[in-house]
């Protein structure tokens, strides 16, 4: 599937980015409204994920303090290496941006698909809306020479 990653803002992208994620988050994990909307967005980068028809397929996040959040990929569409560009483009902005720690919360059973990109495992996991995550880092210098 021929895809591309674009980096957006809240402002011009907030129709595509909230439906996206109300699906996923919301509809599909039973997350409530109210914790999904964290407002954080207006501040964040975004990234949507559109096929060469300009449909929206995935979208994530990254905050000024490097956190990468809200990576969502539609159901229908995973398991073809989508949510992996997400984060590569997360990661690639991160560095041009000099964030030197690049972090997120990963909701368990999805530790193999981070840790992949490499992500490490920190601590012990926790509940966010009602969903076991475990925080999971990348020191996006030392990974450079890694790739």
């Amino acid at each position: 599937m021929k895809c591309e990653v674009f980096l957006t803002t809240w402002r011009t992208s907030s129709f595509q980015l909230a439906k996206l994620r109300h699906e996923v988050f919301v509809v599909e994990q039973g997350v409530l409204p109210t914790e999904e909307q964290d407002g954080l967005d207006k501040d964040a980068m975004h990234f949507l994920l559109c096929d060469n028809n300009q449909a929206t397929l995935g979208c994530a996040r990254l905050l000024s303090n490097g956190r990468i959040g809200r990576v969502a990929v539609l159901l229908e569409n995973r398991g073809l290496g989508l949510g992996r560009k997400l984060i590569q483009a997360c990661v690639s902005h991160g560095r041009e941006i000099g964030l030197q720690q690049l972090f997120l919360h990963a909701q368990r059973g999805t530790e193999d698909f981070y840790s992949k990109e490499g992500f490490c495992t920190e601590g012990e996991s926790f509940f966010e809306a009602g969903i076991e995550h475990v925080a999971m880092r990348l020191n996006s210098t030392q990974n450079k020479t890694n790739e």
